[in-house]
C-alpha cells in the first residue's frame, strides 16, 4: 500500500537528487510518495530490458523484452507495454509467473511503424506487483547493417544507406554505422572529441581509439577465466607521421583463450593489414571508417535477415573517458565483465568494467 512521509517533502530538492540517484519517486492517483514509499531500482524485484530492433520497424519486426527475476522465490506481475504512439504492439499487456531468478524472452510483434530520421525510439513499460508498480523507460533503436559498398576515405559522402545509431557521453556525440557487401564488413563512427591523441608503436601513452567485438548470434560471453572467447574483435586507431597509415589491431577470436582479455598486451603484433582503415579530424569531429574483409571473420556468416551480436567502445581518454554503446543500450549492472573487452598497453579503463560487448544487431538489404 502506499505510504506518505510524516514530515512535508521539499519535491525540488527531491527532483534535484534524481540527477545523481538510480530511484524515481513514482507520482501515483494524483498522490506524491514519500520516502517511506518510493521503489528504488536496486531492491526491485524484476530487471526489465526492451531489445534494440535489428531491422527498420516499418517492415513489421518481432522484437523482445527481456525480464528477470532477482529473487530467490517466486514473483508474479503483470506488464503493460507501450511502443511510440501509433503503432500496433502485440502483446500490449501480459501477466508473468517467473520461478527464482528465472530470466525469460517475451517475443513481442511490431505492425503499423513508422520509421524515423532520428533511429530513437521510446519504450515504456510499467510492472505491477501486489500494490508496487514500477515504470522503465528507454529509447530503442534500429540496430541493422544494410547492403553497399563505400569508398574508405573518412568523408562519409556514401554512407546515406546506412541506418545511424547515436548516443551522447558528457555532452559529447557518438555516431555509428554499419554496412556489409558480399566481401567486406564496413563501419563508420564520428567522435566528438575537443582532439585526436594517435597510436605510436613506441608510447605506452591513452590513446584515442574505437573498439568494437562482432560475435554470430547465440554466443554467449564467458563466465571463468578457463573459457575460450566466441568474438571477434577490433581496435581502429589515427597513426600520424609520415607515410603512416591508420591501422586496426584484432585483439580476439573466436578460440582464443578468454584470459588474454585482461592482458595489456602490445598492439603491434596484433596489427592486420588486410583492414583498410582512414581516420580524419573534421572541426570537432573524429571519423574512423573501416573496410574488414569477411575473411578474417569466417564464423559470421552474413546473410540477409540473420542476426549478430555486436556493441562498441569509443576510448577517449583526455576527454569523457570511455563511452560504451552497452550503456545507452540499456544493459543491467549485472551485465557488466572484465570477460567482455580485451585490453591492451596504455589503454584507460574506468573503475567499473564495461558493458557486455553483445547487442542483438542484424543483417539486411536495405533501410527502406
Amino acid at each position: 500500500m502506499m505510504t506518505v512521509a510524516p514530515n512535508p517533502i521539499n519535491i525540488e530538492k527531491v527532483f534535484d537528487m534524481q540527477k545523481n540517484c538510480v530511484f524515481k519517486i513514482m507520482l501515483i492517483s494524483g498522490c506524491i510518495c514519500g520516502f517511506s514509499s518510493i521503489i528504488f531500482a536496486e531492491h526491485f524485484p524484476l530487471l526489465v530490458r526492451a531489445e534494440n530492433i535489428i531491422v527498420p520497424p516499418s517492415t513489421g519486426p518481432n522484437t523482445h523484452i527481456i525480464v528477470k527475476n532477482r529473487k530467490d522465490a517466486p514473483f508474479s506481475c503483470k506488464m503493460q507495454i507501450k511502443y511510440p504512439k501509433g503503432w500496433n504492439i502485440s502483446p500490449g499487456e501480459i501477466d508473468l509467473s517467473l520461478k527464482p531468478e528465472e530470466t525469460r524472452k517475451v517475443s513481442i510483434t511490431i505492425d503499423k511503424a513508422i520509421d524515423l530520421k532520428s533511429n530513437s525510439y521510446p519504450v515504456e513499460i510499467t510492472v505491477i506487483s501486489g500494490g508496487d508498480q514500477k515504470v522503465f523507460k528507454r529509447n530503442i533503436f534500429v540496430a541493422t547493417t544494410p547492403v553497399f559498398k563505400p569508398k574508405i576515405d573518412a568523408k562519409l559522402k556514401d554512407w546515406e544507406p546506412a541506418v545511424p545509431v547515436s548516443f551522447v557521453t558528457k555532452d559529447r556525440k557518438t555516431i555509428i554505422r554499419t554496412g556489409w557487401n558480399k566481401k567486406y564488413f564496413n563501419v563508420a563512427v564520428e567522435v566528438q572529441e575537443d582532439k585526436l591523441s594517435g597510436y605510436k608503436a613506441k608510447s605506452d601513452k591513452p590513446i584515442d581509439a574505437v573498439q568494437f567485438a562482432i560475435a554470430p548470434r547465440k554466443t554467449n560471453t564467458p563466465t571463468a577465466v578457463d573459457q575460450k572467447s566466441q568474438r571477434y574483435e577490433f581496435l581502429i586507431v589515427d597513426s600520424p607521421g609520415f607515410l603512416s597509415t591508420d591501422k586496426c589491431f584484432l585483439l580476439m577470436r573466436p578460440g582464443d583463450k578468454i584470459a588474454i582479455a585482461g592482458k595489456d598486451r602490445a598492439l603491434a603484433p596484433l596489427h592486420v593489414k588486410d583492414v583498410k582503415v582512414v581516420v580524419k579530424r573534421k572541426k570537432n569531429l573524429t571519423v574512423y571508417e573501416c573496410s574488414i574483409p569477411f575473411s578474417l571473420m569466417p564464423k559470421l556468416k552474413p546473410m540477409t535477415g540473420r542476426d549478430y551480436q555486436m556493441s562498441f567502445l569509443v576510448h577517449d581518454p583526455d576527454g569523457t573517458g570511455i563511452r560504451d554503446l552497452g550503456q545507452f543500450s540499456g544493459l543491467w549492472n549485472s551485465q557488466r565483465s572484465k570477460f567482455a573487452w580485451s585490453s591492451w598497453k596504455g589503454v584507460k579503463w574506468e573503475q567499473k568494467p564495461p558493458f557486455d560487448s553483445k547487442l542483438e544487431w542484424g543483417f539486411c538489404t536495405t533501410k527502406y
